[in-house]
Parts: structure tokens; C-alpha cells; sequence
């Protein structure tokens, strides 16, 4: 009778458990490959970016929402927020790369088709970041509600308002889900949308400050005025107003350009935001000859 070494006898055992694990991972891989659905796919339908007109941004904040809409004129894009209810320039850029980023097809993996998911997985109506994509004649081609992330996988869970299904596509989009105006305002002193000015000629004008809502007091008058006339002949008024901490907070008036489309010069007219700037940043526009006072 063969009798089988100790040491023999632990190999045996840990290679029968081996070949079980095996046999149990293989049974599993057609319900895996059924339950993990991937499918190709963009947020907003391509086609439809030449037609919108608005896009509005919702952001549950401490048990409420704020909100950020941006809206297109003619060629160029104004956008309101909540918090500071000041109409401000946009920066067509960042318009620009969001819906290059939605309507570009990627990989989407099924998370889950059941209403009962939602809040876990944070796309319900109460703790859902949102992006509506409306057109020039007010129809909403896409609603996307945005809710967990995974840092590790680098995904984000989105549903649509027309489906129940919720699936984890790449979070790129992630950096564009805020409410703050400093970040879809326009961020030069002379906005690009009033100067006609490019991107490259725009830099050295950068203004560094956060839109802000301030209205001074009645009698309060301005520490320093600066009005700036443009080649395309629009203008804009900076009154500066010193804070007393190495901040001032900064009024503008624009004028538009007697050139551009009738609804532009509407949209301009309408913008009436004010920024903060340092004291650095004040003194470097003197020093530079951008503001002359």
C-alpha cells in the first residue's frame, strides 16, 4: 500500500482547492459577460451642437441647488448664475470643449436598470449633478444626471432623463459639473466677446479675480475709473473700488460694437457682473499700461 508523504498530502489538498476555484471562476464567465453590457456610445447626439442655445448646469449644494445657465447669441455665449444673479461673458472655450466632450462616443458599462439604484449610485433627482442641452427652439435634445464617482476606475455614473438605466462611462466630464461663474465666465479684464481680440492677444489681460456680486453703497464713490475704447470700436468702463484688505472690487459697463448682430449687442448689453482683483494684480495692470489711471 502507497502511502502519500505529509508534505505530499498538503500539496495534494491545496491543488485540488486550486482546481476548484478554477471550476467555479469558468462556471461564472457567461453570467459575467451577459451582466457587464458595455456599449458605445455619446451623451449628446453630435448633430444637435450646431443647434444649442442653452445649456443649464444644476449642483445640489447644502439642501439646495444652484445653477448656472449659459446662453447663446448669435455667436457668442452669456451665462447667469445663482449665487450672484450677474449676467457675465462666457468662455467660449470652455463652452466649446464640453460639447466636443459629451458628443464624443466612448465606451459606457451597464451599472444597473432599476429605479431603486438611483439614489445609491447618486443619480436621483435630489443628489444628481445635471447638464440640459436645449435647442433654438427650446427642446431639450439631452438631459444627463451625473452621480458617483470612482477615482480608481476614473468613472462617473450617468443616467439620461428618458432611460432608467444607469452605466459608469470615463469622468472627464466631471471637471464641467460646478456652478461657479469664475469658471465658465470669460477670465481676461476685456472680454473676448466684447474686443474681438484673440485668444493669444487676450493673455496678458488676464484677470484672475472671481466674479463676484457687489453693489456698493449709494453714496460710495469709486476709488479709480477706467474706460478703454477697442479697434472694433465696442468700449467698457472699470470702476475700481479698494476693499482695504489688498483687494479691489471692480464694477464694468460695456458699450458693444456698432458692428456686430443685432441679438449680440442685446446679449452684451444685458451683462453686468462685477469682479475681485488683488492689489498685486491692480498694480501689475498699471505697471503694464493696461489700465491707465
Amino acid at each position: 500500500m502507497k502511502i502519500f508523504s505529509k508534505s505530499k498530502g498538503i500539496l495534494f489538498f491545496y491543488a485540488f482547492d486550486i482546481l476548484l476555484l478554477i471550476i467555479f471562476a469558468v462556471s461564472f464567465i457567461p453570467f459575467a459577460k451577459n451582466w457587464r453590457v458595455v456599449v458605445n456610445s455619446a451623451a449628446l447626439n453630435p448633430k444637435y451642437i450646431s443647434d444649442i442655445s442653452k445649456i443649464i448646469i444644476e449642483i445640489p449644494e447644502m439642501k439646495k441647488v444652484n445653477t448656472v445657465t449659459l446662453n447663446k447669441s448669435g455667436s457668442i455665449w452669456t451665462g447667469i448664475d445663482s449665487k450672484t444673479n450677474t449676467v457675465w461673458p462666457c468662455d467660449e472655450t470652455s463652452v466649446n470643449n464640453l460639447l466636443a466632450l459629451v458628443s464624443k462616443t466612448v465606451k459606457m458599462y451597464k451599472k444597473s436598470d432599476k429605479k431603486e439604484s438611483w439614489e445609491t449610485l447618486g443619480v436621483d433627482e435630489s443628489n444628481a449633478r445635471k447638464i440640459s442641452f436645449i435647442t433654438n427652439d427650446g427642446s431639450i435634445v439631452s438631459a444627463l444626471y451625473y452621480g458617483v464617482e470612482d477615482g480608481i476606475l476614473k468613472r462617473i455614473s450617468v443616467r439620461s432623463r428618458e432611460q432608467t438605466i444607469v452605466y459608469d462611462t470615463e469622468n472627464s466630464v466631471a471637471t464641467y459639473l460646478t456652478s461657479e461663474a469664475s469658471f465658465w465666465a470669460d477670465p481676461f479684464i476685456y472680454p473676448e466677446a466684447l474686443t474681438d481680440l484673440s485668444r493669444a492677444q487676450s493673455q496678458e489681460f488676464l484677470r484672475r479675480g472671481q466674479i463676484i456680486k457687489f453693489e456698493p453703497e449709494t453714496d460710495r464713490k469709486p476709488d479709480y475709473v477706467y474706460t478703454k475704447i477697442f479697434e472694433n470700436e465696442a468700449d467698457i468702463t472699470l470702476s475700481f473700488f479698494n476693499n482695504g484688505n489688498n483687494t479691489y472690487s471692480v464694477l464694468t459697463k460695456m458699450n458693444p460694437s456698432p458692428f456686430v448682430k443685432e441679438e449680440e449687442e442685446y446679449a452684451l448689453s444685458k451683462i453686468n457682473y462685477s469682479f475681485s482683483v488683488s492689489s498685486w494684480t491692480f498694480d501689475k495692470l498699471l505697471e503694464t499700461g493696461q489700465i491707465n489711471i
